[in-house]
């Protein structure tokens, strides 16, 4: 991937670790929305981009951030995702990228579970 692309996921990246116990889920929301779609269009395609982008904007928003210390994770998993991107490493790449939409997915499945209780 693109070194100055890398560096707008960094970018992008520090703000969301700066805002960890700061409670702005509605900034974090956006900027990990951001961060993502950095990668979602590095691959050129524009229909991926919005599909993606339809999917994510029907999840509660605050259910991922609510998680206690869910933040502190994503930022770790983010950062090894653009150290796989810089490397060029694929493989490596595509075990931070499932890793963190595993945990995304089960953090958000606890949020809503306690919320139902």
């Amino acid at each position: 991937m693109r070194t100055r692309r890398c560096s707008r996921l960094r970018l992008i990246n520090d703000r969301l670790e700066s805002l960890v116990g700061e409670g702005q889920a509605s900034l974090v929301n956006r900027l990990d929305r951001a961060f993502h779609a950095e990668i979602f269009r590095a691959c050129g395609n524009e229909s991926l981009v919005w599909t993606i982008d339809k999917v994510k904007s029907s999840f509660p928003i605050y259910a991922l951030w609510r998680e206690p210390g869910r933040l502190v994770v994503s930022v770790a998993e983010h950062r090894a995702l653009i150290e796989a991107l810089e490397a060029c490493d694929a493989e490596a790449a595509m075990r931070a990228q499932r890793a963190h939409l595993d945990n995304g997915l089960e953090a958000t499945i606890a949020y809503l579970r306690h919320a139902a209780e």
